[in-house]
Order: structure tokens, then sequence, then C-alpha cells
């Protein structure tokens, strides 16, 4: 692969061991749905942002919650530096630049195909009817169009580090074959088979099965329809020949070692095993999964022992008090056990995760839950400074 120019930055300061992505290039953070993905890729970007290097967070799906606590009213559909008066919120200033862009990944899928096809036939495409679906919703697009952004901005070096927040997906690791099936269906059989109706069959005359099977097509969707999915098909092998030409460094630059993959989670179950079939999908593939990050951890799953719980200390204090009745006691009493034991599943959990992960289980660092929902930047730095490594040891 080519070496990519890159613009310098400003100086670093001393790296930080336990920040997640320090001294990447691009730092890929995988996760399901819903499990704060989006949210720890803006708090990562920040902190090496204050850590002194020229950061962009690509984000794929944001809520317009946290596109306000960043500081914009619209997402940013090019790469665009945070607000000063957002950053002023912050406890320490950034020593480094930090940017943010969503992708629009219909503006994009339409500017590749213009940029391939030309003007005029990319007005033909965006003509025919089943463009729309394609563009819009077939699946695996909307991860291609992102590894596609990625690699853009990766050979453009601008930024020190690009951080790509992936889609919510149920399995993690679907971003990473995503793009593959897509690519593989433009040239799987069927694709090959209808344009050889229209390209070849004439010549070399075709078997009477296929032809039975194209008219029985025809006869179920309509000459039309089939005629300008074949047009579609034609059209597209074009233009995803260019990512096709370039696939190879982008498997490269996945494989890098200025690439770290993160998989994201929160202490339940459905998260947790997405993750652990993240982990493993990793492994197979030789990719080296730099973090676990697990959101929304209890406080009381923090330390080791477990520490008594708020409830614990103000129950305490009542009866150390004498001012209490025997069902107000009783109340916090149960509220208490309810919270250790959310507290004990918590730590029960990650820890046959981290068991099952064996030899290859990464960095294990936890973020406790907010009393509140993300509002401002002041909330994603809180978060960014909170990641720590879950005490040990964890015991099922």
């Amino acid at each position: 692969m080519k070496e990519f120019n890159r613009t310098p930055s400003a100086a670093k300061t001393e790296a930080v061991p336990a920040l997640p992505g320090y001294g990447k290039r691009v730092v890929v953070c995988l996760g399901a749905g819903g499990v704060g993905k989006t949210t720890t890729a803006a708090a990562l970007a920040l902190r090496l942002a204050q850590e002194g290097s020229r950061v962009l967070v690509l984000t794929i799906d944001p809520s317009p919650r946290l596109m306000t606590a960043l500081g914009f009213s619209t997402a940013p559909g090019e790469p665009t530096a945070l607000p000063a008066a957002s950053l002023a919120s912050l406890s320490r200033p950034l020593k480094g630049e930090l940017y943010a862009q969503t992708l629009d990944r219909r503006a994009l899928f339409d500017s590749l195909i213009r940029e391939v096809a030309g003007p005029t036939a990319a007005e033909g495409i965006f003509g025919n009817r089943l463009y729309e679906y394609v563009a819009g919703t077939l699946a695996g697009v909307h991860e291609l169009m992102a590894v596609e952004q990625m690699y853009r901005l990766y050979r453009g070096g601008r930024f020190d580090t690009i951080v790509l927040d992936t889609p919510p997906l149920v399995n993690a690791y679907d971003f990473l074959e995503a793009p593959r099936k897509v690519l593989s269906a433009l040239d799987g059989k069927v694709s090959q088979w209808l344009i050889g109706e229209r390209e070849q069959d004439e010549e070399r005359g075709g078997g009477a099965k296929a032809r039975f099977a194209r008219w029985a097509l025809a006869r179920f969707t309509g000459d039309a329809f089939l005629s300008e999915l074949v047009d579609l098909i034609k059209a597209l092998r074009s233009v995803f020949a260019g990512f096709r030409a370039h696939a190879a460094d982008v498997e490269r630059i996945f494989a890098a070692p200025d690439t770290a993959f993160l998989v994201v989670s929160r202490p339940v179950d459905a998260a947790l095993e997405s993750a652990r079939a993240a982990l493993a999908y990793l492994e197979g593939e030789g990719l080296a999964c730099e973090a676990l990050l697990i959101n929304a951890v209890s406080a009381e799953s923090l330390t080791q022992p477990l520490a008594p719980s708020a409830l614990e200390a103000e129950r305490n204090a009542v009866v150390a008090l004498g001012a209490f009745t025997e069902g107000a006691l009783t109340a916090l009493t149960a509220a208490d056990a309810r919270l250790r034991a959310r507290a004990n599943a918590e730590r029960a959990r990650v820890a046959r995760l981290v068991a099952r992960s064996g030899e290859r289980a990464p960095n294990l660092l936890v973020a406790p839950e907010l009393e509140h929902d993300v509002r401002t930047l002041s909330d994603i730095e809180h978060i960014a400074r909170s990641y720590a490594p879950l005490a040990r040891p964890l015991s099922e």
C-alpha cells in the first residue's frame, strides 16, 4: 500500500498509557446498538485532542442530543471544528484540535456515482426507480460508505487520528463484513446471469432452464422492471469497481499496528454476548482489540470488594440518629440489597465474558452510569475521564 502524506499537527504531550487509541491513526469503535458507542467515540476523540492530537470523530447515526452536546445545531456533513463556545465549557483546554463529521450516506453515494459515471450517466442512474432502494436501504451500503469515507480521510492525511463510530448493529462485527457482502453480491452468479441475459445470451444461446427462469422472472416483475434492474446492476458494477480497487488498501489499514479496534458494550447479557462475538471475530481475522469498554456500570460495581451503596450509607446514618421507623428501615434495606444484587450480577456477567475470552481478553475499562443523559460537552468530558480498569478479581 502506498504511503499517504500527513499534515504535521501540534506538538504532542507525553502519552497517557490508560487512554485507548493514543498514537493510532484509526480507532474503530464496534458495538451493538444502544450501548453508548457514539458517545464513547466522541469521548475518546475529545480526550485524544486534549492530549495534543488533531482528531476527527466520524459519526454514523448520532442522536440530536449528542450533536447539541458537541455544540452543533445541525449535524456537520464535512469535518468541522467544534464551536469555541462549546470548547469553553471544558475543564481542560484542547492541546490539539477536535473535529466532527456525520456521515451523509446518500450524499456520499450520489457523489461517488457522479464521480465514476460522469454527470450524464449519473442522471440516468438517479432516474432508475430502483436506485432509491439501493442508495437508501440496501443492506451493507451504509457500512460500505462509512469505510469509503474513512479511507478518503485517511489518504488525505489531515488528521492524526480518525475515530470511527460504526453503525448500530445486532452483531458488532457486521460492520466489517457488510462491505464485502455488497461487493460480492454484485459479482455473484445472479448478477452475472442477469447481465449475461442482455449481453451474451443471444450469441451463446443459453440453456433452456435459464431462459425459462428469466421468462418466469419477467412474468412476475414485468419486462420494464427487469430491464431497469439489469441496467442498474451494470451501472453499479462500474461504480463499485472503484471500491474493489482499493479494498486491499482498506484491509491493510485495518490490520496495521496504528489502527485500534475498541469493542463497546453495557453490562447486560445481550450486549455482552455481542461483544464476545466481536472479540472472537476480530481474533479470527487477525485484528487485535485494544480495549473492551463497558458503559453504564453501577457505582457499586467499580470497587473490590463491593462498596457500600449510597442507600446503605443513608440507612446507617438514619440508624445512628435513631430517627427511623421500622417501615422506612425495611425499605432502605431492601433498596440497598437490590443495588448490591445488580452490582454482583454485572460483575458476574463481565467475569464470564473475560473467562470465555481467555488469553485474547483485551484491556477492560468501565465507565459509571450517568445520572442524566449526555447534554453538554462537559458531560462527554466527564465520561472520557471516568474510564478506568474494573477492579479485580472478578468472580462469577
